[in-house]
């Protein structure tokens, strides 16, 4: 595996560095024609998209269902825009014992978002305007046989609308979820007063790697500033930033990038408009947004964060590399954090597989930490990057679990290590 990986990097390696501007500027090329089409639309809806597919069987056994070569989600959404809908109603609020029943319904499919969403966004998403407005939902919980109804679930008060299906085009997914796909076996229950995925026995995952682009930071000072000759410049710390009256623009040795623009033109209020403007503004700065989803929203500064997922599974990264990130700052600046690089050209890994420790024992790893399950917002597997030591444009994505606390995720292996970190 690693000498395949090796002789592709170097090939790959070689072309870019003899004609770097043949691969960058057809990709540039094609994402300033996406700033202006109809191709916009479709990406905000997939950006939009919740992230997990949790199966519930006529039995009742949960199943966590995902393919390396098919959007099961999106499919699923596809299909659920060409019904009518005929009317939303809440059913209840403030009550586990019924969100409960939800969750377990049998026979159902429940799509999952690692962060509460407008509805707004979700109305959008199925074309039924009736849903704005609504508040913040964390899951669709969909029927997977002649759907004649679904649900909007929202975690943090437990409150569930029933929205009620006019057409009843009898759409099915039971083939949908039987061929081509994988499917690990979950418990969803209530800890810490809302509801975890649990994972009862060892997980395997796939491990990936991955050819990075790079692009260069005068597209982005030629966007943002425009005539760089006119810019402050000043160098320090490994970072270099370019300033105007009203903006400014950093890197740094990692290539991580920093803008702030000290002249917003919209006052955010809500997280529908920090939605709007995080999408529209990385649109407008020519961020790639390929295969990236929103992944957390906080409200205090109206931060929004997308996070890019390999078969619905997050990718983190100690840099930007992977992640946008948008926030709105005292009402009068707005800053955006992402990366030069982004990931392009799958490399062959042999088909190498990772075998994770089941959610129980890692919690007890936690525990003997000194880290209680108390301390914790959250949890989820996901991929840690790791960039090769001989070449910075080659990374592997290793397996793994993450945990939440003090609002930083944490690879498991190492939470609480550090100074006894997660202890009050």
């Amino acid at each position: 595996m690693v000498g395949i990986a090796v002789i592709i990097s170097i090939i790959l390696s070689v072309s870019l560095l003899t004609n770097p501007a043949r691969f960058s500027s057809r990709s540039h090329q094609n994402r300033t024609t996406d700033m202006h089409n109809d191709n916009n639309t479709h990406n905000e809806l997939d950006l939009y998209a919740p992230t997990q597919l949790i199966e519930t069987t006529s039995t009742g056994q949960q199943n966590l269902v995902t393919s390396p070569t098919t959007n099961l989600i999106g499919e699923v959404l596809r299909q659920l825009r060409q019904e009518h809908f005929s009317a939303v109603k809440q059913i209840s609020t403030n009550n586990q014992k019924q969100y409960q029943a939800i969750l377990h319904k049998p026979n159902t499919m429940s799509l999952n978002y690692t962060n509460p969403i407008s509805t707004d966004k979700v109305a959008k998403l199925l074309r039924y305007q009736d849903l704005n407005g609504l508040g913040q939902v964390s899951r669709l919980v969909v029927p997977i046989d002649e759907p004649h109804e679904l649900y909007l679930l929202a975690d943090e008060n437990q409150t569930v609308y029933r929205v009620s299906l006019a057409t009843k085009q009898a759409t099915n997914f039971k083939k949908f979820l039987q061929h081509g796909v994988t499917k690990n076996r979950v418990e969803v229950k209530f800890m810490n007063r809302k509801p975890w995925l649990f994972f009862p026995n060892p997980v395997i995952m796939n491990d990936y790697a991955f050819m990075l682009q790079e692009q260069s930071q005068s597209s982005y000072l030629n966007r943002v500033i425009g005539n760089a000759t006119n810019a402050n410049v000043k160098h320090r710390q490994g970072k270099t930033t370019y300033s105007s009256p009203d903006q400014e623009l950093t890197f740094d040795h990692n290539d991580n990038v920093t803008y702030n623009n000290y002249r917003p033109t919209k006052r955010i209020v809500r997280q529908e408009d920090a939605l709007n403007a995080a999408y529209q503004n990385a649109i407008q700065l020519g961020i790639p947004l390929d295969n990236t989803k929103f992944d957390s929203y906080v409200a205090k500064d109206h931060t929004v964060v997308y996070r890019l997922f390999i078969e619905g599974f997050p990718l983190f990264s100690d840099d930007q590399l992977g992640t946008y990130t948008y926030r709105y700052i005292n009402q009068n600046s707005e800053q955006y954090q992402f990366s030069l690089r982004d990931f392009q050209i799958p490399i062959p890994t042999d088909d190498s597989k990772t075998t994770l420790p089941n959610t129980s024992d890692v919690l007890a790893t936690l525990q003997q930490r000194g880290l209680s399950h108390q301390q914790l917002q959250g949890m989820t597997l996901g991929y840690q990057v790791v960039t090769s030591k001989a070449d910075s444009l080659v990374v592997t994505l290793q397996p793994t679990w993450f945990v939440k606390y003090d609002n930083q995720w944490v690879n498991y292996q190492v939470a609480g290590l550090n100074n006894n970190n997660g202890k009050e």
